[in-house]
């Protein structure tokens, strides 16, 4: 068994396929369903929140044999669609929590053969990775939400920390990193020489105070109340805090564009 959880800098829900030997029976596959369903059960009744996807071993969808997997992961990659590589990014990351870890190998294996040379592939997921531009204006200003319940906010998931984690899986992908978390990545990127040293400070600099900034907003919207949210009001942010905002955005921007130069995005098909 293998899970994924959202893990950079704040775990908030619980993201958690299964993978099992192919040689089970029917008898050891219901008891392992029964068992995913009571586990995921347990898990959300001591507080972790439900992954909003339905990414849990208590869907079918995302508890597979290893066989299974593998299929999976050749129907992602060769069929680039939007949800495809959506269930792709979610499932690469796993790593193991109980059982043989040697299934969680072999399918990472798996997913770097698949990957790492599909050019197909790798271009649709740094599309996705560059999709949102940074929100930011002019003379220094941000570009905030003009309406709705966040009328005067950033989301700093879609802002920054979306378009560094998703572009530094894509560029680890082409060089067949798969799996660890976004910094861990950066560095290795560094190591194979895909990222310059003023690069890997840079972006791990502006990964860091996204993040940051992230949490605080999360913690003072629970303390106020409020639910958890990826939104924080530029406003409400000291001086030297809306600095390093605007410092982390450009990093972003700048990075974006490495991303379409490396990727040649500006030839990629629509």
């Amino acid at each position: 068994m293998a899970k994924k959880m959202a893990r950079d800098k704040v775990g908030v829900s619980l993201k958690l396929p299964v993978i099992y030997a192919d040689d089970l029976s029917d008898d050891e596959i219901n008891l392992l369903e029964n068992f995913s369903d009571i586990l995921v059960k347990s898990l959300i009744d001591i507080g972790v929140h439900e992954c909003p996807g339905g990414i849990m071993a208590s869907k079918p969808f995302w508890r597979r044999s290893l066989t299974e997997w593998m299929n999976m992961v050749d129907e992602w990659t060769e069929e680039p669609s939007s949800e495809n590589i959506l269930h792709f990014c979610m499932f690469c990351d796993l790593r193991t929590i109980a059982g043989d870890p040697a299934m969680e190998k072999l399918i990472k294996a798996h997913i770097a053969k698949r990957a790492e040379h599909n050019t197909l592939f790798l271009t649709q997921l740094a599309v996705q990775s560059c999709k949102f531009s940074p929100p930011l204006g002019f003379f220094g200003g941000f570009k905030v939400e003009k309406s709705g319940d966040h009328r005067g906010e950033i989301d700093l998931k879609t802002a920054g920390i979306f378009a560094i984690t998703e572009g530094i899986r894509v560029l680890g992908l082409s060089v067949g990193i798969v799996g660890g978390g976004t910094e861990i990545k950066m560095i290795q990127l560094k190591e194979k020489g895909v990222l310059s040293s003023n690069q890997l400070e840079n972006l791990l600099a502006g990964f860091n105070i996204l993040c940051d900034l992230r949490m605080l907003g999360q913690l003072e919207s629970i303390t106020n109340g409020g639910n958890l949210s990826n939104h924080i009001s530029p406003d409400m942010l000291n001086r030297v805090d809306q600095g390093r905002l605007h410092t982390s955005l450009e990093i972003v921007r700048s990075f974006e564009e490495f991303i379409a130069s490396r990727f040649r995005l500006d030839i990629a098909p629509g």
